[in-house]
């Protein structure tokens, strides 16, 4: 079988998790990025692969999608999975042999032993995380550079207790009864991590999860044996309404070197009332200081472009990011998605008249909502300078001329950055 998957930086788990469990019953895998369309074509061929598998998000389905199609006609058998599988998968069918709506560990060796028909494949029984392979890096790691990546990425828990409006969560949630975040258990952690040490160059480990570290009995555990057996720095994703001194102090102790919160919007009735994020500006603000009081390096994450924001709303979230000061201030354009409680509300509102189709595969080119000409110039714009501005004092007053300039050359980008930096004494001629 032959897994292709999209181009990240962030390495590929699902597959692999799907390529270890795959080699367990004796399967041959091999993996391909998606990046040269005829490379992947040509590949497949030579090969003579009995399957290929997509892992297909909303974004990037199209250009995965098309390639489908072309491999079943020519008599490959192709299956389709992840989040555009699950949540559209009758826009699949078509164009795949298997659509595979959900988790796919349980159901992939079923659908290569062909022990299932043809079609949809559900299983509503999600798998014991502690029963899972470890991971095999080996079908990713034939590319060097992967390899050679002193960041390797792990997940200690699988799913998400919150269910903010612009994710697919809430609906992951109504696929599975009783649906709860798995949690793997410490040993098989530090067995995964200790195996990372051990086989690669490693200078960080990127803890994956949504909110790692959210129970503190089992954090307390982790955080005793990991600075024990691993001492080996560590970055991880948390919620703002779980960084308190206690967590703090175990992440500390453990070895933990930065964290990523999600402050998303700086404007409370947008984040509370659109995102169904209901901590307060005081939490944030609050969180963001203790982070950077225990010495972490902090990484926020934001969305521009939101339904019902104005220009003003986004610099002044850029605001916030020039007095916070974190060490990364990622920013995202908003993607309507279907099926989302958000994208729904835009296309009721008459923000969105689209199907998904017009949405990027990525989340930093520009915005499809139904703003007019130049709010639309501003956002795509503000996107471009957002984490540059944010490391300069008063860079959202640079921001809000930079993105009402009409045409832009970076002589004059770079004019303004040196007059801008000269007024605070930051630059010297």
């Amino acid at each position: 079988m032959l897994l292709i998957g999209i181009t990240s930086e962030v390495e590929p788990l699902g597959m692999m998790y799907l390529a270890a469990s795959l080699k367990l019953r004796g399967h041959s895998v091999d993996f391909q990025i998606f990046k040269n369309e005829m490379k992947v074509k040509e590949a497949t061929l030579k090969n003579g692969y009995d399957f290929i598998g997509f892992s297909v998000l909303t974004g990037s389905h199209k250009s995965l999608k098309d390639l489908s199609l072309r491999y079943m006609e020519a008599g490959i058998k192709t299956v389709i999975g992840n989040a555009h599988a699950t949540f559209f998968s009758e826009d699949c069918l078509n164009v795949a042999n298997f659509v595979l709506v959900g988790e796919g560990i349980n159901l992939i060796n079923d659908i290569v032993e062909n022990k299932v028909s043809e079609g949809k494949v559900f299983s509503p029984n999600l798998c014991d995380v502690n029963d899972m392979p470890m991971p095999d890096r080996e079908i990713i790691y034939r590319d060097g550079e992967r390899k050679n990546n002193p960041i390797k990425n792990v997940m200690t828990s699988f799913g998400c207790p919150f269910r903010c409006s612009y994710c697919y969560n809430d609906q992951y949630k109504k696929l599975y009864p009783g649906y709860k975040v798995r949690l793997r258990s410490v040993e098989s952690v530090i067995d995964e991590c200790g195996f990372l040490k051990k086989n690669y160059s490693l200078g960080m480990i990127f803890f994956q999860d949504d909110y790692f570290g959210f129970n503190i009995p089992w954090l307390e555990e982790f955080s005793r044996k990991y600075s024990e057996m691993i001492k080996i720095p560590f970055h991880c994703q948390m919620r703002v309404e779980g960084v308190m001194e206690l967590r703090m102090g175990l992440l500390k102790k453990s070895g933990c070197h930065g964290i990523t919160i999600a402050i998303e919007s700086s404007n409370n009735r947008i984040r509370r009332r659109l995102l169904n994020r209901k901590m307060s500006d005081k939490q944030i603000w609050d969180a963001c200081r203790l982070i950077k009081e225990k010495g972490f390096k902090l990484r926020t994450e934001q969305i521009i472009g939101l339904p019902e924001s104005s220009i003003d709303d986004d610099i002044e979230l850029l605001r916030w990011n020039c007095q916070i000061a974190p060490d990364i201030a990622w920013t995202s354009i908003y993607a309507p998605f279907r099926g989302t409680s958000l994208g729904e509300y835009c296309v009721k509102h008459g923000l969105y008249t689209g199907n998904n189709d017009d949405i990027a595969d990525s989340f930093f080119d520009s915005t499809v909502l139904n703003f007019n000409k130049k709010h639309q110039n501003q956002i795509n714009k503000l996107q471009r300078i957002f984490s540059l501005c944010a490391k300069i004092q008063d860079g959202h007053i640079l921001a809000e001329k930079l993105i009402k300039l009409e045409n832009l050359d970076i002589n004059l980008l770079a004019k303004l950055l040196k007059n801008h930096l000269y007024n605070y004494g930051l630059y010297k001629i």
